[in-house]
């Protein structure tokens, strides 16, 4: 009997070949423009769910090539440059800091309204 496995997820450009190889079938479409936006916004996180599981620092790399990728792909997809994500990397860091710091927010609290 023949099973089927549904997927419904963005994949890369030589997995129908490998699937192929290990002598199976796949069905694949192809996106227009506006889904394959929204499949690598949902590939992106994915794919940081497996940063935050990876067990080894080999994983961890195989892992944040795989962000690394998809980033790449969406700054290709929208056109953003390289120095425009650096610029506002840059920016973010001026004006919230970095993370050197280690820190941890663990509650805010709010003075209330003296009439209370």
């Amino acid at each position: 009997m023949k099973s089927i496995i549904l997927y419904n997820k963005l994949i890369r450009d030589n997995i129908p070949s490998i699937i192929s190889r290990e002598g199976k079938s796949c069905t694949i479409e192809q996106l227009d423009t506006e889904s394959f936006r929204v499949e690598l916004r949902k590939k992106l996180v994915e794919e940081a769910h497996e940063v935050q599981d990876a067990m080894s620092k080999t994983q961890l790399v195989g892992e944040l090539a795989d962000v690394l990728e998809i980033v790449e792909t969406l700054m290709k997809e929208y056109e953003i440059s390289e120095l425009e994500l650096e610029e506002k990397k840059l920016d973010k860091r001026l004006k919230n800091g970095g993370f050197e710091k280690r820190l941890f927010l663990v509650s805010v609290s709010e003075e209330g309204d003296e009439n209370e």
